[in-house]
C-alpha cells in the first residue's frame, strides 16, 4: 500500500479541516465508512443499487456516498476516489456471513477499506438531511492515550473557539471504530462538513490560530491520522 505522509507545517494547515467535536443528539446505531477506488462508473452504480436493496433487509441504509478528491496524513492507505457511509441496526464486519453482504461493493472496487463501529450522530437521522454537494472531511485518529483528560480538554477548547468564528465547519457524526478491513483499526473517525466548499477555504484563510491549535493537538495526542476530503452525491 502507498504511504501517505505530510510534514508538520502542512498537517497544521489541514488539521482543522477534519477535526469536529461531536455533540450527540440521538442514540447511536452502527456506522460503516468505506473508502475505495472505482474504474467503471456504470458497474459501480449498478452494484451500489444491489447493495442498497440487499442491506435494507438488515435494516442497514446508505446515508452518504460520493467522491474523494484527496487523502492526506500519516497512514498506510491507497488514495481512494469514492466513499460511502452506511447506517445499520447491527454490525456487519463481525462474521463471514454478514461480511458477504458487502460483496457487491467488493466486486467492483479496488483497495477497499472499511471501518465499523458505534455511530454517534449530531444531526437528525430520519429523514437524513440532504448532504448533496456538501464538502466532507473524514478524520481517522489513532490516539496515544497518554493523557485522555488533557486530550478531552484540548478538544473542547478548540471546539468552543471555532464555534465563535464565521464559516466554521459542522459535525455530522463520529464512528468509534471497533473493526476494520484493509487497514489497522483507528480509535475514531470524525465526519464533518462545510455546507459549501468556499466556506472551508474562507475559514482556513481567516483562522490560522485554530489551525495551529489543532496541529498541536495532533502532535500531542495522536500516533497516526489521515484526512480524506470529499463531496457527497446524496
Amino acid at each position: 500500500m502507498k504511504m501517505i505522509t505530510t510534514g508538520r507545517k502542512y498537517v497544521a494547515i489541514l488539521a482543522l479541516l477534519a477535526m469536529g467535536a461531536i455533540t450527540p443528539v440521538l442514540g447511536a446505531n452502527f456506522g460503516i465508512l468505506g473508502f475505495y477506488q472505482i474504474d467503471n462508473t456504470s458497474k459501480y452504480h449498478q452494484a451500489l443499487q444491489t447493495l442498497e436493496q440487499t442491506l435494507m433487509k438488515q435494516n442497514c441504509h446508505l446515508r452518504r456516498e460520493g467522491n474523494i478528491a484527496d487523502t492526506k496524513g500519516k497512514l498506510d492507505i491507497n488514495q481512494p476516489n469514492r466513499f460511502l457511509l452506511l447506517m445499520c441496526d447491527s454490525v456487519l464486519l463481525k462474521s463471514n456471513t454478514t461480511r458477504a453482504l458487502l460483496n457487491p461493493l467488493k466486486n467492483v472496487t479496488n483497495h477497499l477499506v472499511l471501518f465499523e463501529g458505534e455511530l454517534t450522530l449530531s444531526e437528525t437521522m430520519e429523514p437524513a438531511p440532504v448532504g448533496k454537494d456538501r464538502s466532507y472531511i473524514f478524520k481517522m485518529s489513532y490516539y496515544n492515550n497518554l493523557n485522555p483528560d488533557q486530550r478531552d480538554n484540548d478538544f473542547a477548547r478548540i471546539d468552543q473557539l471555532k464555534s465563535q468564528r464565521p464559516n466554521h465547519y459542522k459535525s455530522e457524526a463520529s464512528i468509534h471504530v471497533s473493526r476494520a478491513i484493509g487497514i489497522t483499526t483507528p480509535d475514531e473517525i470524525a465526519i464533518i462538513y462545510y455546507p459549501q466548499p468556499q466556506q472551508g477555504k474562507q475559514f482556513r484563510k481567516d483562522n490560522p490560530d485554530i489551525l495551529q491549535k489543532i496541529g498541536d493537538f495532533n502532535e500531542d495526542h495522536l500516533t497516526q491520522f489521515a484526512y480524506s476530503f470529499g463531496t457527497s452525491t446524496r
